[in-house]
């Protein structure tokens, strides 16, 4: 299941574009909003349904090594990601948050235990947040453009 949730849009998103270059142009900014706005939306519902539950996380250092976690995978990416500033930024950024959505996808469909995806969430939540959070740091930082090509 989770090869077809990866799989088949990425091969009909590369179809698209080896086919049909104008129109995933188009459809290239407005896809990206609807993802980007379902993922918010899914975290957000996700978070104030279980917020209970993750409240129950605290003092039991789930939280804590989630973000040592999450830290340490942003300063991975960024330390792995070459040479340009702003390409180690993106690769830090997605290695520290790039992973939530399947694994909320795996937790929901696979596990009937509440405590995994209160767990997953958790952590996704603050790989998400701590993500954005630095990410907009960065983009402060740059004058709030996103220039990939930009180099040190």
């Amino acid at each position: 299941m989770v090869l077809v949730i990866q799989l088949v849009p990425l091969l009909a998103g590369l179809g698209l574009v080896s086919y049909y270059s104008p129109i995933s142009d188009r459809l290239y900014s407005p896809v990206q909003r609807l993802s980007d706005y379902s993922f918010v939306f899914l975290i957000v519902l996700l978070f104030v349904v279980y917020l209970g539950d993750m409240i129950t996380l605290l003092g039991t250092g789930t939280l804590v090594i989630s973000a040592i976690i999450v830290g340490t995978s942003l300063l991975l990416g960024y330390v792995l990601g070459g040479p340009a500033r702003t390409t180690r930024e993106v690769l830090a950024t997605t290695t520290a948050a790039g992973n939530a959505p399947i694994a909320l996808f795996i937790a929901t469909t696979s596990f009937a235990d509440p405590n995994v995806l209160t767990m997953v969430l958790s952590f996704s939540f603050i790989g998400v947040v701590g993500s954005g959070l630095v990410a907009g740091v960065w983009r402060q930082r740059q004058g709030g453009t996103a220039n990939v090509a930009k180099t040190e």
